[in-house]
């Protein structure tokens, strides 16, 4: 048990121990209370000594005494900051960003550009669109959602003696005789990478290999994604293919 206490019977903050808050509904199998801080999500209510404040991050007895990012305390209330955001990007609220070069505000991470950073529940992801909690769920379209973060590539692992190694969200298969293949399982795209076996003597053979080693793993595959497409061509034994 959480030494705030549970909130397993009401679900809300006031079964909670003072300075501390009970986690969203999204999390409710986890109904441990937690210390209230200021990289909570914006909606969530402390508990000071039984009356719930709205996006406090500290109390002092029953009052609120410090808001959580990109809130103030006005009228012992916890406000939207307005005004310039420009000295520190940080102190925009969950799920917005920092707009520095022309209003210098913070706005929603729909506006986000590649240099921009969101904040995700104070984890900072550059080129984060939406985010779930403290990772990114969509990120712009240059770049590709990764464990949770905006990657330009997914790194290449040669997994064939360390499949338990794979990053989350991966695993290891070899299809046939052919290749090693790291598939990545999350949405909105599936990329494949395919190695062409050294023993293949010419680039149509390379071709035909790479082609029926990846329409095996396609196979396997297909239901995560809601149509494929193969993009590039084949000129030596190594090649990436994508399903989009």
């Amino acid at each position: 048990m959480s030494m705030y206490g549970n909130c397993q019977h009401k679900m809300t903050s006031d079964g909670c121990l003072s300075n501390s808050y009970c986690p969203p509904k999204n999390e409710q199998e986890d109904t441990a209370c937690r210390q209230c801080d200021v990289n909570m999500m914006p909606g969530i209510y402390c508990n000071c000594q039984d009356n719930l404040r709205l996006n406090c991050s500290q109390c002092n007895g029953i009052f609120c005494q410090a808001c959580i990012t990109g809130f103030v305390l006005q009228k012992d209330k916890c406000e939207l900051q307005k005004g310039n955001c420009s000295l520190s990007q940080n102190t925009c609220p969950h799920n917005t960003f920092c707009q520095r070069q022309n209003t210098k505000s913070c706005q929603s991470c729909y506006n986000i550009s590649i240099l921009d950073k969101c904040n995700c529940a104070g984890t900072m992801i550059q080129g984060c669109l939406n985010c779930d909690q403290n990772k990114c769920l969509t990120c712009i379209s240059s770049l590709i959602l990764y464990n949770g973060n905006c990657v330009d590539s997914i790194p290449r692992i040669d997994c064939r003696n360390i499949g338990a190694r794979c990053p989350t969200g991966t695993y290891c298969r070899q299809p046939e005789k052919y290749a090693l293949a790291v598939l990545t399982l999350t949405r909105p795209a599936v990329r494949i990478t395919y190695y062409a076996s050294a023993t293949e003597s010419s680039q149509l053979d390379a071709r035909n290999a790479v082609l029926k080693a990846v329409s095996d793993v396609i196979a396997a595959c297909v239901t995560r994604t809601e149509h494929v497409r193969f993009q590039g061509t084949v000129k030596d034994q190594k090649r990436a293919f994508h399903a989009a």
